[in-house]
Parts: C-alpha cells; structure tokens; sequence
C-alpha cells in the first residue's frame, strides 16, 4: 500500500492559494501600471505643452525688434531673428508677411501635417507716440515631437514598471509558497497519514477538495469521518471528481491552446509595430541631421584633450564655411588656432567651471579664417555630458560681422547727427542774434512811419489852418484900415452915411474873423483829440461815427490834393468800448494805402467806408474800393512786414501790416481782404463792441499797442 500524499505536492501544481494570492497581485499591479502609464501620460502631456506654451509666449518677446528690422527692411535682422527662432524647441518654421507691398519672408521646414501648432503675432512699429503694424509674424509648431517625446516616456515606464511587477509578483510567489503553501501541504500529508489502512492506498487529488489549500484541509479532516462510515459512497464520490476534473483539465488545456493562438498574435502584430516605429525614429534621425548639417548657424563639437587641445570632433558646413574651410579640412583641427584672442588671459578655466556645472558659456569672439581675414562671432557652449567633458561640449556659431559692422556705422552716424544738431543749434543762436536786431530795426521804422505820418498829418492841418487865419488877418487889417479912415473923419465931421457905411464894413470883417477863427477853432480840437487817442492809446468808450468822422477831418488837407472821393456811411449810433487811438492808426493807414496804391495811374475813384451791428457784441467796419485791385501772387503777402510794391516811392511796407497787428491783437477782432484785379479791393474788419483787456508788462503799466507788431512781426 503507497504512503497518501497530496498529489503534485512536489511540483506546486495544488498551490492554488499561491496562484490566487497571485493572480490579485497581478490584478492590482497591473491596475497601478496602468494607472500610472496614463498619469504619465497627463502629466508629460502637460509638461509638454505647458513648455510649448512659454516658447510660443517668449516669441512675442522679440516682435518689437523684428517690428523695427521690418520697418528698416534690414534683411539680414530679419533673417536672422526668424533663424533664431526656429531654433527654439519645438518651432518648425517662422514666417513674415509684410503689410503695404506684399513681401514674405519665410524660414524652416514646410510640411503638410495635422499636428502642428499655429500663433501669429502683429508686429508693431512704435514710431513716436503712435503705433503702426507693419506686417504679421506666424510661427508654426511641430506637435509630433512632443508626442514623440511623450510616447518615449510612457513606454520606458511601461517597461520599467512591467519588469518592476513581474519581479515583485515572482518573489511574493515564491514567498507565499515558502512560508504558507508549502507548510499546508505539509500539514495536509501527515493528515493523510492518519487516515486507516482501509483507505485506498492512491493518491489522493486534494485540488478539487476546496478552494484553496486551507479548504482543502479543513475538507480533508471533515471528510475522513465521512469515509469511516462509508467507503463506498467516498469511493464513488472520488470517481466522479476525477471524471469531472478529467473534464476540466481538457477543457483548460483547450483554453490554453486558443490563448497561446492569441498572445502569438499580439506578439506578431508588436514585433510589426516596432518595426514600423523603428523606421519612423531612422527616418526621423535622419532629417535631423540633415536640419542641423544645413542649418544657419555654425555648429562644431569640440572634445577637450589632455594636452589643453580643443580638437574639432564634428562641424556643419555653416561652421567650416565661415572659417573658409571644408568639413573634412577642419575636423582634427585644434579651435584655439582659430580664436583670435586667445592668450594666458583667455578665460579657459571659467568656461570650464560653467559647462561643469551644466550651464551654457555665452560669448563674443573674433575668430581668424583660413584666409587671413577675421570675423566676429557669437557663441554658444553646451557640455554633452557636464559630469565628463570628455563627451564633448557643443557650440552655436553664429556670425555677427554684418552686425558689427553695421552698429559701427550707427555709432558714427550718431556722432555725425551730434555733431550737426550742435551746429543746427549755434546757427539758431545766431538767427535769434539776427531776429532780435530786425525786431529793434522794425520798432525804429515803425516810429519813423509814426513820425511821417504825425508829420504829414500836421502839415495838413497847418495848411488847412492857413486859410482861417488869413481871413481873420486881412478881416482884421481892413477893419483897421477903415476905422483909422473914420478917426479921420471925425475931425472934420462924420456924416450919417459914413457911419453906417463904417459900421456895415466893421460888422462883416468881423463875422469873417469869427467864422474863419471858428473853423481854426474846429480843426484844432480835432487835431487834438487824434493827436491824444495816437499819442495814449487810452480805453475809453466812444461813438464810431465821430471817430470816423475826427479822422476824415484831420486827413481832409491830404485828401483834397487827390482827385478821389471818400464816401462814409456810418448808418446807426455805434458806441464802443475800445481804443480809438489804435482804431484811428488803422482807419488812417487803410486810407493811406488806398490812396497810394488802389488808384495809382488813376484819375478819379471813390473809397466806400461802411459800418453795421453785425450782433449785440460784434461790429462790421468794410473799406470798399473801386481801383485796380491785388494781384493773386502779391495777396498772400499783403499783411507780411517790409512788403511793398512802392519801395522808393511812398511805401514802407509797414501800413498793412500795423493794420494787421493792431486789429488782431489790442483790438481784439478779425482782419480779411477780398480783391480782384480791376475790380477793386474790400477790407472787411470784424470787430468787438468791447475790446479785450491788453496785457500788461512787469511793472503793471498798458503794454502799447505795437507791442503786438514788435512780437508778431517776424513771426
């Protein structure tokens, strides 16, 4: 008879406790993997496009300076900034599109994709204190990449984490089998070996007995009381467990059969999509290095040897190019023969100290080409592995001579507008030297015109005086002469006839003195009254019509030498609150000038001088006349000092312009000319009822009216 045991103790097949501990293991692990892929997943993602968001934001950085390269047309700026940015990670390619001419700049890779990233930014030119949009900066992101890089990631973790698992999982297996299993099947054997002798010597398969090896035991020593009552039913019951997990077995064994089908499948078609997914990364290997061999930029890796050599491992075109050199002449080559500079105080130990430390060395240097000639360049230093620098450091070339060249020209260009502002600025000191001695020269004529004119105006009056006086003179002499007759007279008599004949002559020489000195009279207190208002320019109110008329009187000895005629039409009582001293200057000098130039050549023409109430506050004053007009080349400059078309022969060229100053500046109104060759002139003044307030000089007394002349003068 066989000793009972538990069958496949050995083997560990009835470790069905083990395998489910097992298969929850798995089940959890694999729910953690999975958790984790797709949280790596999110947060790579994230990572990602938080990284392509900033690099997209930092573009709007540079659009002022492109703004202003656009607005220069400066193409090599341009092209340099949009090189630049397709540098940048993830940029793909950057183009301009210029406003006003279409004109396209445009640089890096042109593919047709789904996946990719557009922003496009107005590029504004501040010029001053306004903004004006040149044109637009589009910049195209290449979103494969990322997702590239995130797939990487995942499938490293996914790897990692499976091997992680799977090793966790075996050692709890064999744990579990070591510290539990193994000791119930041990527990379950001397159970066995219990049972009596009258029990079938076979083994026993415990595996259908319950669900575990727990089940089992605790099965196995309640069915041992069973059997001892009836070995026939045990024996029976055994039968049909094996039939049935005959049964099962070839039912799990057909089961295996399909999913080993099935995971040969799945391992075809991944071995397929690795394949494929290898040849995508060789491809893109590929362009990569194509992008970086014709790339702008000069890019060289350089390996530090023991010796202090920085040999040239790797160079593009660009780099070799620049230094006049081809890629396979330069490689081997030591960079320090090609720096310029470079000496015992070339900062080697600094550059060192950075790339050890995982910066990135930023510098300018004159580098010598293969020619002879020198360039200026830019560059840019990162260690490949900053823990061994043996790896190599990589360099970004990029060559500033043009820059440089043009910031030379920009310096010199500064100084020369230096230089001719300080000029411009000496030559206006001068100017202003200038214009302050014809100010004092126009106040001097300005006085003399004042003079000539009181002159000319005293001289009339003295000639209309004239005639009074004279008739009081020769009505006085007469008088004389009769009464010394009629003293004759008396002596011998004087008869009645005589008498009243003495006294009709004394009555008439006397009423010719008194009207001729009457008329002395009234041309002296007209005289007087402008002579005041010229000389005091005082505010006080008045009539207009009187002070027309004043003025017509005081000029009436120049006017009745002229064969013209002045009609004067002041219709209603205007009374004015102003000063009728600047208001005569300007009714004398529109007179005047209409007399000297309106009829020259002429032998009759009328002067119409008219004055309405325009409103309550407003007074119209026109100088109507029929002579031979302005012409159109000299009616922009009628008002300008010194401008005359009588130099030599009466004008000053200082009458309109007076008229101009005086009306628009103590005044207070509006001066306009309307004329047309032959057809006359018409001066219209627009003028307050109440002037304004003039200004006062330091002292607080009235600034004169030609104050204004002397400051808008030379305007």
């Amino acid at each position: 008879m066989t000793e009972p045991t538990m069958a496949g103790s050995t083997n560990g097949k009835t470790n069905r406790i083990g395998r489910r501990i097992t298969r929850l293991n798995l089940l959890s692990g694999f729910s953690v993997l999975i958790g984790l892929a797709l949280a790596q997943v999110f947060l790579g993602y994230r990572q990602h496009s938080g990284e392509l968001e900033r690099v997209l934001d930092a573009v709007a950085i540079y659009t002022p300076t492109i703004a202003a390269s656009v607005r220069t047309e400066d193409k090599i700026r341009v092209e340099l900034a949009l090189r630049a940015l397709v540098e940048m990670p993830y940029i793909e390619r950057a183009s301009i599109l210029v406003n006003g001419p279409e004109r396209r700049w445009s640089v890096g890779v042109n593919r047709l994709s789904e996946r990719i990233a557009t922003r496009k930014y107005p590029l504004i030119h501040r010029s001053g204190e306004q903004d004006e949009t040149v044109g637009t900066l589009e910049v195209v992101a290449d979103l494969d990449e990322m997702y590239l890089t995130i797939g990487r990631h995942v499938l490293e973790v996914l790897v990692s984490t499976v091997l992680l698992v799977i090793g966790v999982l075996t050692l709890m297996h064999r744990s579990i089998r070591r510290l539990v299993t193994e000791r119930l099947e041990a527990v379950a054997e001397k159970v066995l070996r219990l049972v009596p002798e009258d029990l079938p010597g076979e083994s026993a398969d415990w595996s259908q007995l319950g669900k575990d090896e727990i089940d089992a035991l605790e099965h196995t020593l309640t069915g041992m009381h069973v059997r001892l009552k009836g070995l026939v039913e045990e024996l029976a019951h055994n039968n049909a467990s094996l039939r049935f997990e005959i049964a099962e077995r070839r039912r799990a064994e057909e089961a295996l059969k399909k999913g080993q089908q099935h995971l040969e499948e799945q391992v075809r078609e991944r071995a397929a999509q690795i394949v494929a997914q290898k040849q995508d990364l060789q491809q893109t290997l590929t362009e990569l290095e194509l992008v970086l061999e014709n790339a702008s930029l000069g890019i060289v890796t350089l390996v530090p040897m023991e010796d202090g050599r920085r040999v040239i491992q790797k160079s593009n075109r660009t780099a070799a190019s620049m230094l006049g050199y081809t890629v396979e002449e330069i490689e081997g080559l030591d960079a320090r023969a090609f720096i310029a500079d470079y000496g015992d105080d070339f900062p080697d130990s600094a550059y060192v100290d950075i790339l050890t430390k995982g910066g990135s060395c930023r510098a300018e240097h004159r580098l010598l080409r293969k020619d002879g000639e020198t360039i200026d360049v830019w560059a840019v230093g990162t260690a490949i592995d900053p823990g061994d620098l043996s790896k190599g450091v990589i360099w970004l070339v990029d060559d500033i001579t043009a820059r440089k060249l043009a910031e030379k020209m920009l310096a010199q260009a500064k100084e020369a507008a230096e230089n001719a502002l300080l000029e411009r600025e000496n030559t206006l000191l001068e100017l202003n030297k200038t214009i302050d001695v014809l100010r004092e020269t126009q106040r001097e004529l300005i006085e003399r015109e004042n003079l000539a004119a009181l002159g000319a105006l005293v001289a009339g009056v003295a000639h209309e005086l004239e005639t009074p006086i004279s008739n009081t003179l020769m009505s006085a002499s007469t008088l004389a002469e009769l009464t010394a007759k009629f003293n004759g007279q008396l002596s011998q008599g004087v008869k009645r006839s005589s008498l009243e004949s003495y006294l009709e002559a004394a009555e008439q020489s006397a009423d010719i003195a008194v009207r001729s000195m009457g008329r002395a009279l009234e041309l002296l207190q007209g005289f007087r009254r402008v002579a005041v208002d010229r000389g005091s320019s005082m505010r006080r109110s008045f009539l207009l019509d009187q002070v027309v008329s004043e003025i017509l009187l005081v000029l009436r000895p120049t006017i009745k030498r002229k064969p013209y005629v002045i009609d004067c039409n002041i219709g209603e009582k205007i009374e004015k609150d102003s000063f009728p001293g600047p208001l005569g200057q300007v009714l004398t000098n529109l007179i005047n000038n209409a007399l000297l130039h309106a009829f020259d050549g002429r032998d009759h023409g009328t002067l119409h001088i008219e004055a309405r109430r325009l409103e309550a506050d407003r007074v119209e004053l026109q100088f109507c006349d029929d002579g031979v007009g302005i012409a159109k080349a000299h009616l922009d400059h009628i008002f300008e000092p010194f401008f005359s078309t009588k130099h030599g022969r009466g004008g000053s060229g200082l009458g309109l312009s007076i008229v101009r100053n005086l009306v628009t500046g103590v005044l207070g109104g509006t001066l306009s000319v309307v004329s047309e060759e032959g057809q006359g002139t018409t001066f219209t003044l627009i003028l307050p009822v109440k002037a304004p307030e003039p200004a006062v000089d330091g002292d607080g007394s009235e600034i004169p009216a030609l104050a204004s002349l002397r400051q808008d003068g030379l305007r």
